[in-house]
């Protein structure tokens, strides 16, 4: 699955914000946020770093991955106007059908 994260100056809103659980691509993007050098996926209580992508200058487009259990997770970009954004991995099955 792929998650595409465009850091602006105002966040990084993570689309889509609802994945299933399992490995995830994340697709980062500053495209105009010089006070925005990174972006990762942490845990809820952002004690753990899943995923992260550091030196993302602005104009400047990187990939990483992450394998998420279900719950709930946040995407972080320190410096942004708000900067963690709700992704939430849920089981597979509860995707399927769509």
């Amino acid at each position: 699955m792929v998650v595409k994260v465009t850091a602006t100056p105002e966040g990084c809103r993570p689309e889509p914000g609802r994945v299933p659980a399992g490995a995830i691509e994340v697709v980062a993007t500053n495209l105009d946020a010089p006070t925005i050098s990174e972006v990762e996926v942490r845990t809820s209580n952002l004690s753990e770093v899943m995923g992260e992508k550091e030196n993302l200058i602005e104009g400047m487009t990187a990939q990483f991955s992450a394998d998420l259990a279900p719950g709930r997770y946040i995407v972080n970009c320190p410096g942004a106007a708000v900067s963690h954004w709700s992704l939430v991995a849920v089981p597979a099955t509860a995707t399927s059908g769509r």
